[in-house]
């Protein structure tokens, strides 16, 4: 017979011995091991594999890793586990937002934080805000990206977790930055960098985004200072790309200040690096041209600065919103009429590319907007409510209506018995009176 202390002595032994087969299978990269507790009798082993499933498959399968993040929320569903139902939506949100999905994603994350809020399971309702958050910073709804950033970061702090700190001041301060609060996102800026404990990764992005503030208040040195300490940092990872950023962005202040030598110095050393980093997406080196571009413009020699803009709208990709080749196509257009003045006129089918190219990604751009006015409305219809009303509560307060009718009804009926006899009692009691004053 099992005693008490027995039955829970061989529920730690599963628990020990199921957390390290997942630790193996994790360390190991071992998914055929997930799979099989994914097909466990136990429900709570099947859920979490399915979740460590999901989360690792995203990289190389991110349909598939949907798919065992959709079998954990109907497994979840189903034996009414909430707390893996929150994280099912939760993982759901994030194959999402990566996946481009974002009206998607937000239904997602609202559903999970609104189990996390019934659970009282604040880290994980802190996590989904702070994911909540970078949706609406990436749609560039800077207000709203605040707002659930701060919320995610009070409920960390209120859990004593500060693992997030860096991240969510970088973020904050972003924001700040795009409403064109400069001062006050270095502020956030110089946290961060207290809270990143030496993360190499975090402060390179703090240093560069401090720098591009400093760069707007028009205080360049302190932005080339800081675009330095961007790229010196004791082991920073894939540290030539990170140069090619940084380069790029000191040569820019140089550009601003009209010191166009050194502006031209710092964009050949880029474009260097780049021939030694791989580029796939052109993005680095199409930064690299449009920056020279931008260079010969300034110094009245279009025809080396139509070379280079022609490169980054002839090589780059225009499938997607490429906010520098838009750069690159407005500023063809003003070369175009500067020459149209001197009546040097342009290849009429170049013309036309740069046209079409131009037209493509305000296409693009429309379609985005369309996606973030549902993802703005999916916002103010769900994610507004703190404490939205589920089927349950409503059910219970139509109930208690009802029954408060009822208790009303009652209430008037004694009333209404009791206000006749006092009634007639007053009126006899009036006629009496008039008859003895008669």
């Amino acid at each position: 017979m099992l005693t008490e202390t027995s039955k829970y002595s061989k529920k730690m032994k599963f628990l020990i011995s199921f957390a390290l087969l997942l630790s193996f299978a994790a360390k190991a990269s071992d998914i055929d091991s997930l799979k099989l507790l994914a097909e466990s009798s136990r429900e709570e082993v099947r859920l979490e594999a399915l979740y460590q499933l999901s989360k690792r498959l995203y990289p190389t399968d991110p349909g598939l890793a949907y798919d065992y993040a959709l079998q954990q929320k109907q497994l979840a569903s189903r034996v009414g586990n909430q707390l893996w139902l929150g994280k099912a939506y939760g993982i759901l949100a994030y194959i999402d937002t990566k996946e481009g999905a974002l009206d998607k994603a937000v239904s997602n994350y609202v559903n999970a934080i609104e189990i996390f809020k019934a659970l009282k399971k604040y880290l994980h309702l802190a996590d989904n805000y702070y994911n909540l958050g970078d949706i609406f910073l990436l749609a560039e709804d800077y207000n709203n990206a605040q707002k659930y950033f701060e919320k995610a970061y009070e409920l960390f702090s209120n859990e004593g977790d500060e693992t997030y700190f860096s991240w969510i001041n970088l973020n904050i301060g972003r924001c700040l930055a795009a409403k064109g609060k400069h001062s006050e996102a270095i502020e956030k800026y110089n946290k961060a960098i207290l809270q990143a404990n030496g993360d190499s990764y975090i402060l390179n992005l703090v240093y560069n985004r401090m720098g591009i503030s400093y760069y707007e208040e028009g205080k360049y040195d302190l932005a080339r200072d800081n675009y330095l300490k961007s790229i010196s940092i004791d082991n920073l990872t894939d540290k030539k790309r990170k140069e090619i950023i940084a380069f790029n962005n000191i040569g820019e202040s140089y550009l601003a200040e009209e010191k166009f030598d050194k502006a031209a110095d710092l964009f050949n050393h880029s474009l260097d690096l780049v021939q030694q980093v791989r580029d796939p997406d052109f993005k680095l080196r199409g930064i690299t041209l449009l920056n020279f571009g931008q260079l010969h413009f300034e110094r009245s020699e279009y025809s080396k600065a139509s070379e280079y803009l022609r490169s980054i709208a002839l090589d780059t990709k225009s499938d997607i919103i490429n906010r520098d080749l838009l750069k690159a196509l407005k500023l063809l257009n003003k070369i175009h009429n500067i020459e149209a003045e001197k009546n040097q006129y342009p290849d009429g089918k170049e013309m036309l590319l740069y046209e079409n190219l131009y037209n493509e990604q305000l296409t693009l751009i429309d379609e985005l907007n369309h996606k973030l006015m549902s993802l703005n409305n999916q916002y103010m219809l769900q994610v507004n409510y703190e404490v939205p009303l589920l089927k349950g509560q409503v059910e219970e307060l139509v109930a208690a209506l009802k029954e408060s009718r009822v208790y009303m009804a009652i209430a008037i009926l004694v009333a209404i018995l009791i206000a006749i006899p006092l009634f007639i009692h007053l009126r006899r009691a009036y006629l009496v009176r008039k008859v003895l004053a008669g």
